[in-house]
């Protein structure tokens, strides 16, 4: 996705790009193609611009308000959210929107859709070497085809197992979750209304996100390792009775849920993503735990925090934006800004961990307070409506 992007971001700013890159597989191994994205204002504006969002905006679903429930002991009863974010608080139309993982893809690798100065190789990376400072020390990329090219910038966004930083021999380190999301979708027995609802339960985190049908919702449900093995168990009738109870009955029966995919959680620390003339971006750069929807916004940030950086020092136009300096600067700014949305999302994670009854007690009232005061209420939707 961002791959894809950044090639046509740099390729409307006027350089000419090559997108080298074999296309996703039908079925990825981290189920990744049954998910559904929570799209931030900034990642719709840089989508329109690119002249994707017009394909998009129709088959997407906006977010216009957010409930929020901590659960104890057994889920379910119906119980009221302890906090409800909506948009139409700060005169905003939505909090985000919902995109299915296809959809997406589709318009972004849509060939049709690319300018004349982009070419794409659908063929993997077979060696990388970083270039140096000066237009005579240009980045070299190898192609598994056997072909060679020079480049004097490499923006490196092949994803969380990314071929590039491990060429490179770029440190990086897992903050492993013990955690797996699993991921599909349901009809529900009433309209989600634009809703998206999250509970916290023992150290679970359970979302659904409303989708274009008004009766079908994706699920995003972050389990310790040692229970997924039993939601994996259950057949499609026991396993929809199950997410029925364990949202309370919120949209009534859940029934008719799609193919079951799970992927272990973990964060990804990168401490340096630039190297010579190669810039890691997206989930090559670093990646969070989903409870609070940034995976894919941050990606698309880390582009336009990339673009804004380059334009006020006018080097949009220069001939050497991969300038090795130029790149180390940026990327100790980005890895700030990144940071802190890592170890926030971290930190909530941590806080909603099981723990003595009176601390989820306390939590509960906690998210019933923030609900009560105005203030604080507004800049939780700021941060869902801007994040990093």
């Amino acid at each position: 996705m961002v791959a894809g992007c950044a090639a046509r971001l740099m390729a409307l700013r006027g350089h000419d790009v090559l997108w080298a890159g074999p296309k996703e597989a039908p079925q990825r191994i981290d189920g990744a193609d049954q998910r559904a994205y929570a799209l931030g204002p900034q990642t719709i504006g840089l989508l329109s611009e690119l002249g994707l969002w017009q394909t998009l905006q129709d088959k997407a679903q906006p977010i216009l308000s957010m409930e929020i429930r901590q659960s104890s002991g057994r889920p379910g009863g119906g119980e009221a959210a302890d906090l409800t974010l909506n948009a139409r608080e700060l005169g905003e139309k939505s909090l985000a929107s919902i995109i299915s993982h296809a959809e997406l893809l589709a318009a972004v690798d849509s060939p049709a859709s690319l300018p004349a100065n982009v070419s794409r190789l659908e063929t993997a990376l077979h060696q990388v070497r970083p270039g140096g400072a000066g237009p005579s020390a240009p980045a070299e990329l190898g192609l598994a085809n056997g072909q060679l090219y020079k480049a004097s910038l490499v923006l490196a966004a092949d994803g969380q197992r990314s071929t590039v930083r491990r060429r490179l021999g770029l440190s990086w380190g897992l903050r492993q979750y013990q955690q797996t999301a699993l991921v599909c979708r349901f009809q529900s027995q009433h309209p989600h209304q634009a809703v998206a609802m999250q509970w916290f339960q023992q150290g679970a985190v359970l979302a659904l996100l409303p989708l274009k049908d008004p009766h079908q919702v994706s699920l995003v449900y972050s389990l310790p390792n040692e229970r997924l093995a039993y939601f994996q168990s259950l057949n499609d009738d026991a396993f929809a009775h199950e997410l029925t109870l364990a949202t309370g009955h919120r949209l009534g029966e859940l029934s008719n849920p799609s193919a079951r995919v799970s992927s272990p959680l973990a964060m990804t620390l990168v401490p340096e993503t630039s190297l010579g003339r190669v810039l890691l971006l997206g989930d090559a750069a670093h990646t969070v735990h989903p409870l609070a929807g940034y995976g894919l916004n941050l990606g698309f940030q880390d582009l336009l925090a990339f673009d804004a950086f380059l334009s006020p020092q006018g080097k949009r136009g220069s001939r050497d934006l991969g300038e090795p300096a130029l790149l180390a600067r940026f990327a100790a700014q980005r890895h700030q800004s990144v940071q802190r949305v890592q170890w926030g999302i971290d930190g909530l994670w941590r806080l909603i961990q099981p723990g003595p009854h009176f601390f989820e007690r306390s939590r509960q009232l906690g998210l019933r307070a923030i609900q009560k005061v105005q203030p604080l209420r507004h800049q939780l939707i700021q941060l869902a409506l801007h994040g990093a």
